[in-house]
């Protein structure tokens, strides 16, 4: 543990090579029936620990509401999915797999409280897609990162319980370097920003 702790990244970077690997001996391990009847969802955890974060993302990472510690990746594929090799830009987040699940296993409605299933994006790039995520952190003591952000297609705004507010437009700065709160919003920010708070309060 005293390696670990003094020089954990080779660790992390060993971990992930290992689950890859272990990953891949599942896959193999299933007959060609079983690989052609099956979807695959492989999604990330929320953000990667602080003490193994890299450029930009260090302060940014685990246990914040930035986007290192809550944008994660989601790779899809298997069964009825036409679309392949595709870098999907929609908005998802965490619930709509539990209703994605049911929709695939054809046991649910498209929609369910929170969720949104996103089974049409397999074959349709057109589909209808969700217009805002929302996600908050609360640790289990009171945190400086304690809060939540709602953001859209192109816009991030975060609010936390400090009453510190950031606002990103991640299509221009997806590592949000620069917080537009700390000058005068121009319309289109603050258009966005009073549709997010709308989204939040209703």
């Amino acid at each position: 543990q005293a390696a670990i702790n003094a020089n954990p990244l080779p660790y992390y970077l060993a971990s992930v090579e290992a689950m890859d690997k272990e990953i891949g001996r599942l896959i193999s391990s299933m007959s060609a029936a079983q690989r052609e009847n099956t979807v695959f969802v492989i999604m990330g955890d929320n953000g990667t620990p602080s003490q193994v974060a890299q450029s930009p993302y260090i302060g940014k990472a685990k246990s914040t509401l930035f986007q290192g510690g809550i944008n994660c990746p989601l790779i899809v594929s298997g069964k009825n999915i036409t679309r392949k090799n595709v870098v999907e830009t929609a908005l998802v987040q965490t619930p709509d797999m539990f209703t994605t699940f049911a929709d695939i296993a054809g046991a649910g409605s498209a929609n369910h409280n929170d969720g949104i299933s996103i089974k049409p994006l397999f074959t349709n790039a057109s589909a209808t897609k969700r217009t805002f995520i929302y996600s908050e952190f609360f640790g289990n003591s009171p945190s400086s990162n304690d809060g939540y952000t709602l953001r859209n297609e192109n816009y991030k705004y975060i609010k936390l319980q400090n009453g510190t507010e950031y606002l990103y437009k991640l299509s221009a700065d997806p590592f949000e370097t620069t917080n537009l709160m700390l000058n005068p919003l121009n319309n289109e920010a603050q258009q966005n920003i009073d549709a997010l708070k709308t989204i939040k309060t209703s």
